[in-house]
């Protein structure tokens, strides 16, 4: 549930702060680099590492990510990098923990 509220909530927040949708198409930006990025090596550490730790680990980080959006959007935070980080830890750790629940059904390739 978090990652399908964090789709709308990061960008109405973003478009909230800063009253652009440039600053919400950055944000896509850098979700999808991020996202490139964690492709890169999440196949082979998921091949290297137990695949069930992998993805407690990703996770449960992005458990910690959900909490600093929601702890962040509670206190009153304007603070777009913080924001943007957010966006690029989801895109990391979420890629991640795909990555690792897919090669446990079938032979990554």
């Amino acid at each position: 549930m978090g990652g399908s509220f964090s789709v709308v909530a990061v960008p109405a927040q973003l478009f909230t702060v800063t009253g652009s949708s440039a600053a919400v198409g950055a944000a896509g930006a850098v979700s999808f680099v991020a996202l490139v990025v964690a492709a890169l090596w999440t196949g082979a550490l998921a091949d290297v590492m137990d695949r069930r730790r992998v993805l407690l680990a990703a996770h449960i980080g992005l458990a910690f990510t959900y909490a600093a959006l929601w702890t962040h959007a509670a206190l009153g935070g304007r603070s777009v990098p913080i924001l943007m980080m957010s966006v690029a830890c989801q895109g990391v750790l979420r890629r991640r923990a795909e990555r690792a629940g897919r090669c446990g059904q079938h032979p990554c390739g």
